[in-house]
């Protein structure tokens, strides 16, 4: 059964034959799964798993039949039943880095991969299904690591996401939230910090959020930051800024390339940085979900099936593709699940009534006393 997982820093792209038949949420309050009988039949919540644990990532192995969790708080889990069981999957992770922040898998020549980056910033690999895992101390060692800092409590940067070329599996990007676009091509050894994209009038800091690398020309990148949204045509030595922190998604995370046609980009986050954001359990963020179909020169809109304004804020997007067609699905600050079937479909919702789905802490903004 194919499964998409949702989360805000977990794997965002998956593929198979058919329709995605399950789908695994990372909230606030755990892992909630939904399952339905076929393409065109209901949503039905069948699981909620690792209870009392804040996710922040998901990411799925699908030929190897496991599927990883990483926690806020309690480190890094594995499950071989789909979701219904854990293990903890902590050998070789330092103590002082049970905060799994993002995790990633990429096929290379020692097979699949998996890549974990953390909270204070640091990076773990696996090539043994995470059984063992090896720092890659080089990220922490680059200069200036003492400018790195995240503007909220507890003010401590961290690892919020790992790109790997799709043919070059030695060349790697990782985003530091905030303090750096770091790249090696040399699969992690070392690394060198990417700024031709920042300027001094930016408000943040090199505040990397998320890097998409081209499919048919992995010299085109894409880089969405709080400063907007970037595009470089030669692996990051330069850069054209397409969208400001001033534009309709003025702080955007989630971004995809449509497989069809890679001039097509969607893109979503907030209107309004989340110093911005206030709490109360009907503020919005001003949060969208845009496309462009000139490869980031104009924007629409995509909220048929929204209520406007839209609550709370888009944390954590993925998309699924069989054959030709598109599915989005997309979680919220607020707990709620939205599925966009098709391309031109309306969003549908999924689920109302979750724990947050959640970065860290922006969830609490939208609730006078953060519960969950």
């Amino acid at each position: 059964m194919m499964s998409v997982c949702v989360s805000p820093g977990g794997r965002t792209v998956s593929a198979s034959e058919d329709a995605a038949h399950r789908i695994h949420v990372a909230t606030t309050g755990g892992v909630f799964t939904f399952e339905r009988a076929g393409a065109d039949r209901p949503w039905a919540r069948t699981g909620h798993t690792l209870e009392g644990h804040h996710i922040g990532s998901l990411v799925d192995v699908p030929e190897e039949g496991v599927l990883f969790a990483g926690a806020h708080s309690g480190g890094l889990f594995a499950s071989r039943d789909a979701g219904k069981t854990w293990d903890r999957a902590m050998h070789g992770i330092s103590p002082e880095h049970e905060h799994v922040f993002t995790l990633a898998a990429f096929r290379s020549g020692n097979g699949i991969e998996l890549w974990a980056g953390t909270q204070p910033a640091a990076l773990y690999r696996s090539i043994d299904l995470g059984q063992t895992w090896t720092e890659l101390p080089g990220v922490r060692n680059v200069p200036g690591t003492d400018a790195w800092n995240f503007p909220a409590p507890p003010f401590v940067a961290h690892v919020k996401h790992v790109a790997i070329h799709p043919d070059e599996p030695s060349v790697v990007y990782v985003c530091v939230e905030q303090g750096a676009l770091l790249k090696s091509t040399d699969a992690g050894t070392s690394w060198h910090e990417v700024t031709s994209y920042a300027t001094a009038e930016d408000r943040w800091y090199h505040d990397a959020h998320r890097v998409t690398i081209s499919p048919s020309d992995p010299a085109r990148l894409y880089l969405t930051s709080g400063e907007g949204l970037y595009r470089s045509n030669d692996a990051g030595a330069t850069w054209t800024h397409l969208t400001t922190r001033h534009d309709r998604v003025g702080y955007p995370d989630a971004f995809f390339l449509d497989p069809q046609d890679e001039r097509t980009i969607y893109m979503a986050g907030s209107g309004l940085s989340p110093d911005a954001w206030t709490a109360g359990a009907d503020t919005s963020a001003q949060a969208g979900v845009l496309r462009s179909g000139d490869g980031g020169a104009t924007w629409t809109p995509l909220h048929d099936g929204f209520t406007e304004p839209i609550r709370g804020n888009f944390e954590a997007m993925s998309l699924h593709r069989r054959g030709d067609r598109i599915a989005l699905y997309a979680g919220t600050a607020v707990g709620e699940v939205f599925e966009r079937a098709d391309r031109d479909a309306p969003w549908t919702r999924i689920a109302a009534d979750l724990p947050p789905v959640s970065k860290v802490g922006h969830y609490k903004k939208f609730y006078a006393a953060a519960v969950h």
